[in-house]
């Protein structure tokens, strides 16, 4: 599942997206944009005391995504008796994406002397004030704030839930009703009337909230309404309403697959949502995975930090964090934070599942294969973690190991019918490359049969037979085929433009290489190949620079391809083929 497919059905309110603009509006990212594009600063050209020199550090530091170093320099900055007025917001700002929420909220109050409006000062210091279950003084902070557009929204759930805090509970409920006929603000509505009727014993009031939220159609209703409306359910005991939440649930794969059905029944029946601090974390919480959808991952950032400072043990927060941090390309700081999740987490397992793509991606192999064995041990009944062992061997080139690897999870399903198609392809391409040619050719052909209209099985079994002179018409049938579906594949291209090469269709080859040659530029065994049917219309000087190319972007090449290259550089290609004949 991606990322924003993830967050989407994660949480109840994606809705809200088209009115984030204004939202994320209240911190300016222009400047912050134009300063990363500018050449990186060395720290030792300036001065480390002077407000300028410090400034810069920060700004590195800014650009590096070292947050805490920045906000470290920008912190010696606004203690300062001469700071410029215009550094706190840039202060609290970076404090507040580290998660130092308390120390952020220093320089935030300073602003709010000065500016009592500002938006996202204001919410840092209503946070802190909240931590400290000071509601009314937090209320008093966030009214001053203009409640404008999607703002309005925001800020009305946050100060229903500072009067729960104050023991306002129906005074709570009278002003979200100000949200009710917005069709926009709808199911967040309902969403926290009916957590805050639940915890004020308003069972009736409470579950016509949660029938809305989960919609008549259940299947679309997101993770965390589901999760919030089973938690309350089984405490009023209505067992039936639990399993029909949960047969629609189980029905959707996807989710499933990210939180299975023990995240929605944890051992004890305690409202994921208990207080009005969890409360105020929630909204945070919602909005920063709105924020997340609409690419506004640094406000969204502030947000989720910020809602995780009030409750610490907010998985979710925890998940989407890490999310965060993968769509920032922030791929060791992910990996942290899904490292972190405790085993005895629902959400465990996926997060484990995610943090091995990220390690696979970083190539961090071994790491990869102890969590892969792990996981294969604590969840013997998950066949994934055994696929995901395979592909790991599979990237690491190790196809024997990654083939006996797809072995074990073909048999642990036991089913040919069961079993992805993507398995027989993995291990058909595993049995290739260590010359098992018969078996792959079967795992191929299986592939295909389960999936027959996908371009990479249809390319990669019509290349091997091309490259083993069988089957030829048909295999460049295949090729086309694979073309038809994605046309815009520099691989697929080049094999359908060597199909013709092979079929001595030299003319045709040219055109068609030269167009893989154009989608794939940097990839070595293209130009190798874009030469070669050079070579064969007579333009040898261009076959020759071809082949420099191949060599000088030395990219998925062996040393076999790159001594093969060499040897035409030197003789030509009919003294290569000749050599080749002789043997």
């Amino acid at each position: 599942m991606t990322n924003k497919k993830f967050l989407s059905c994660l949480f109840a309110s994606a809705a809200l997206i088209g009115f984030i603009g204004c939202f994320s509006g209240c911190y300016d990212k222009k400047e912050d944009a134009q300063k990363s594009s500018s050449e990186p600063v060395k720290l030792s050209a300036y001065d480390a005391t002077s407000i300028n020199g410090l400034f810069l550090a920060s700004q590195y530091a800014r650009i590096k995504q070292d947050y805490k170093l920045a906000g470290d320099f920008l912190e010696k900055i606004s203690d300062r008796a001469d700071a410029p007025a215009n550094m706190l917001q840039d202060t609290y700002t970076i404090l507040a994406v580290e998660g130092r929420i308390k120390e952020a909220s220093v320089y935030a109050q300073k602003e709010l002397t000065l500016k009592p409006k500002a938006f996202l000062a204001s919410l840092i210091v209503a946070t802190e004030l909240v931590k400290q279950e000071k509601y009314r003084e937090a209320y008093d902070v966030l009214n001053k704030i203009p409640g404008i557009s999607f703002n309005r929204y925001f800020l009305t759930v946050l100060k229903a839930w500072l009067l729960y805090g104050e023991g306002k509970g129906e005074e709570a409920l009278r002003m979200l009703t100000a949200l009710k006929n917005d069709k926009s603000f709808i199911a967040p509505y309902h969403f926290h009337r009916g957590l805050i009727c639940d915890l004020l014993g308003k069972n009736k009031e409470a579950a016509e909230s949660y029938e809305f939220v989960l919609g008549k159609n259940k299947e679309n209703s997101s993770i965390r309404a589901s999760q919030v409306a089973i938690s309350f359910y089984r405490r009023t005991n209505h067992p039936d309403k639990v399993k029909e939440i949960l047969e629609a649930y189980n029905k959707d794969a996807e989710k499933k697959a990210y939180a299975g059905q023990n995240f929605l029944l944890p051992e004890d029946d305690t409202r994921p949502i208990n207080s009005a601090e969890q409360g105020f974390a929630e909204t945070l919480l919602g909005m920063s995975a709105n924020l997340s959808l609409a690419n506004s991952n640094e406000m969204a950032l502030i947000l989720l930090k910020m809602a995780l400072y009030l409750d610490t043990d907010l998985i979710v927060g925890k998940v989407l964090l890490a999310e965060l941090f993968e769509q920032e390309d922030m791929p060791d700081k992910a990996i942290e934070v899904y490292q972190s999740i405790e085993k005895s987490s629902e959400l465990y397992y996926s997060a484990q599942i995610r943090r091995v793509g990220l390690l696979n991606k970083l190539k961090r192999y071994p790491e990869s294969i102890k969590l892969l064995q792990s996981l294969i041990k604590d969840f013997p009944d998950k066949v994934l973690p055994v696929i995901e062992l395979g592909d790991t061997y599979r990237n690491q080139e190790n196809y024997a190991k990654a083939a006996e690897v797809y072995t074990k999870a073909i048999n642990d399903i036991n089913d040919t019918e069961k079993t992805p198609w993507t398995v027989y392809y993995s291990r058909g391409i595993a049995l290739e490359r260590i010359g098992k040619w018969q078996e792959a050719e079967q795992d191929f052909l299986t592939a295909l049969a389960k999936n027959p209209e996908d371009p990479f099985i249809l390319n990669y079994l019509g290349y091997s037979w091309l490259e083993k002179g069988k089957n030829l018409t048909n295999a460049k049938n295949m090729i086309a085929k694979a073309i038809e579906k994605s046309p815009e594949n520099g691989y697929i291209m080049d094999s359908f433009g060597w199909a013709f090469y092979l079929t001595e269709e030299y003319d045709r080859a040219v055109r068609i290489l030269e167009i893989a040659a154009e989608l794939e530029p940097g990839n070595s065994l293209i130009n190798d190949h874009l030469g070669d049917a050079y070579w064969k219309v007579g333009r040898k000087r261009e076959a020759n620079f071809q082949w420099q190319k191949a060599l000088n972007f030395n990219f998925e090449i062996t040393p076999t391809d790159i001594s093969r290259i060499k040897f035409k550089l030197q003789h030509g290609l009919d003294a290569w083929e000749k050599q080749e004949k002789s043997k």
